[in-house]
């Protein structure tokens, strides 16, 4: 990946299925990658073609905590909504992740947020 960002390939470029490396990266649980694509500016909050999923998304679902904290701190988007409307926060508790949803809830992500889609909230 080093080699290909040199070479000046473009870190948001996505695959025939609408994924980025930065997505492919955290699906696989790549810290290094994840590093390397931050530092070199890869947009942090580019979406899925078919879900208006982020990285941040994919991480929250899949439980991938550390990458979950590194792109909060390079900055993503805590408050970006999938396609179908669901915040962060729901995803964590659907996924049944409460150490992703412990740390959106302490980098300051909003329970208050409500779904436009479906009839969720969450209480406490």
């Amino acid at each position: 990946m080093r080699t290909l960002l040199k070479k000046g390939a473009k870190p948001d470029k996505k695959n025939a299925i609408g994924k980025t490396a930065l997505m492919l990266a955290v699906n696989r649980g790549d810290t290094t990658i994840v590093n390397l694509l931050c530092g070199a500016e890869a947009d942090l909050d580019i979406e899925d073609n078919m879900y208006r999923a982020t990285a941040l998304h994919k991480a929250t679902m899949i439980g991938r905590t550390s990458i979950m904290e590194t792109l909060v701190r390079k900055g993503a988007d805590k408050v970006s909504r999938s396609a179908s409307e669901l915040t962060l926060l729901m995803i964590a508790c659907g996924y049944g992740n409460m150490q992703a949803f412990r740390l959106l809830i302490g980098r300051g992500a909003d329970p208050g947020k409500k779904s436009k889609n479906f009839n969720v909230e969450l209480r406490q």
